[in-house]
């Protein structure tokens, strides 16, 4: 009798392992659809082949207004990698999507070499917000304090 629950009791789990795995597999697929849905609406064409990270990645660069790669031709795209200075740092990709994962991967990346040019308040202001963005604090009550310590 103990054989047969044990037996019952094993494929209880699996049964509901299975259907926890049928479950999030259609949790997944519903929500690529939804992701290509809102891609498409907003004219943003992705590949077939795109998985769901992909797509997320994709509805973030939107939402965050970043420049959509895949609506841009060969050439454009080539110029934008040359503008960017990437040509010196790796040989030209021979097609548009490695173009794109160029561009994209640069992105990630941003680079401002011209930081010490600007005029010393924009730097002061600069290094105050990056303040404020690590601490959490106010920017202008920061601003106060100092004004008070000045007096």
């Amino acid at each position: 009798m103990q054989r047969f629950k044990a037996f019952f009791a094993r494929e209880l789990d699996n049964t509901a392992r299975s259907n926890s795995q049928a479950g999030q597999e259609a949790d997944v697929k519903k929500e690529k659809a939804q992701l290509k849905l809102n891609l498409a609406i907003n004219g943003v064409v992705s590949d077939h082949r795109d998985n769901v990270a992909r797509l997320s990645y994709l509805w973030k660069r939107f939402r965050g207004g970043h420049l959509m790669y895949q609506r841009c031709s060969f050439i454009e795209l080539s110029e934008f990698f040359w503008q960017r200075g990437l040509g010196a740092v790796k040989p030209k990709p021979r097609s548009k999507k490695s173009l794109i994962a160029a561009l994209e991967q640069a992105d990630e990346q941003p680079v401002f070499e011209r930081f010490l040019e600007l005029p010393p308040e924009l730097r002061a202001m600069i290094f105050a917000y990056a303040e404020y963005e690590e601490d959490g604090e106010e920017f202008e009550e920061s601003e106060e304090s100092e004004e008070s310590e000045d007096e």
